[in-house]
């Protein structure tokens, strides 16, 4: 096992860092800070937050986005896209790569092209039996696959 300390000044290449970091099975990030004077704090287990930020890109620009800001990650061919109440960002890793990092509620995978963000789900419209329509905060809908429906019903409690 590597055991690794990230510094680096830049928190978004932080993230990338350690998302990249996170691939390999013998790699342990044991903190990480802004710079070496505050590394000692970095170190001690109590002081290292859970990573919830994820970085999207838009253009050659990267922006650091809070998870809790996200609705949904959403895959079209080969992209994945974050989207936001207000705009959407190209995702620099694979849906299913995002999914592991954010296996915790409140995300959920929904369908094989879709993850959701439970807090922002506002309705849930049957579609068929077993499959359903959600609408999100920002009023985008998504498609629930049958395998997932019964897994979002329990998590929402409906």
């Amino acid at each position: 096992m590597i055991r690794t300390l990230i510094v680096d000044d830049e928190s978004i290449a932080r993230v990338v860092l350690r998302d990249e970091l996170e691939a390999f099975k013998d790699v342990e990030i044991v903190g990480e800070a802004e710079n070496a004077a505050k590394l000692a704090d970095a170190t001690a287990p109590a002081t290292l937050p859970p990573t919830r930020k994820v970085v999207g890109r838009r253009g050659d620009e990267y922006f650091l986005l809070d998870v809790k800001d996200i609705l949904a990650f959403q895959a079209e061919g080969e992209l994945v896209w974050i989207i936001t109440s207000t705009s959407r960002f190209l995702a620099t890793q694979s849906l299913r790569k995002i999914e592991t990092h954010l296996k915790d509620p409140p995300f959920q995978r929904v369908h094989r092209n879709a993850i959701v963000n439970v807090n922002h789900v506002r309705k849930m419209s049957a579609m068929s039996s077993q499959r359903w329509m959600l609408t999100l905060s920002n009023s985008q809908q998504l498609v629930v696959s049958k395998r997932q429906a019964r897994t979002l019903q329990h998590m929402l409690r409906w």
